[in-house]
């Protein structure tokens, strides 16, 4: 579980930063410079993570919001299509990204192994208790929203029922926004978030 987190965080920071300090060792000194990484550093690592998660994730969990192997191949799946695509990008791209190591003649592997973590999902459909809905609106149903079955990864945003119950989202937010109903002709009210 914790290779698939893991792989999950850096996932998103690499795509949302691009290739910030990838490191695997934990901080226990004052770092006063930091060298960029290499997306495909990140993604070697992010795909070695998943590959382990896939293979020793259980295919439930008792505790809802824990992570199960569809999750570890969904997110491999799109792990694998992202890194072929970046080595589909024109080299002038690669060099401002810094992951020129990522050349085209790698895409048609990472392809493949994309659609072999995609077929997985789908050719055990059964087993993993994942399916698509016949009525597209039972996907956003309330009643459905915790027990999705096309759902690969459900997050729990607390297991407090006052902060969470069943039948609301996640209102955390909420505690952080400013309290701006004070100022005069301002009103409590959807429209401006409260």
């Amino acid at each position: 579980e914790a290779h698939f987190l893991r792989a999950f965080y850096y996932w998103h920071i690499v795509e949302q930063f691009g290739g910030v300090t990838l490191t695997t060792e934990e901080t226990s000194t004052p770092v006063l410079y930091r060298q960029r990484s290499p997306i495909s550093a990140f993604y070697k690592l992010i795909t070695e993570d998943l590959e382990f998660a896939a293979k020793y994730l259980p295919v439930t969990q008792s505790d809802q919001g824990r992570v199960c192997r569809k999750a570890a191949y969904h997110l491999l799946s799109r792990a694998y299509l992202t890194m072929a695509n970046y080595c589909q990008m024109p080299d002038s791209m690669k060099i401002h990204l810094d992951c020129s190591d990522m050349t085209a003649d790698l895409a048609p592997a990472y392809f493949r192994k994309a659609l072999d973590a995609a077929k997985y999902l789908i050719d055990h459909q059964a087993e993993l208790g994942v399916s698509l809905y016949e009525n597209y609106a039972d996907l956003f149903a309330p009643a459905n929203n915790k027990n999705n079955k096309e759902a690969l990864f459900i997050v729990s945003h607390s297991t407090i029922d006052a902060l969470n119950p069943q039948r609301y989202p996640n209102r955390l937010h909420m505690w952080y926004q400013a309290k701006y109903d004070t100022y005069c002709g301002v009103s409590l009210n959807l429209k401006d978030g409260l």
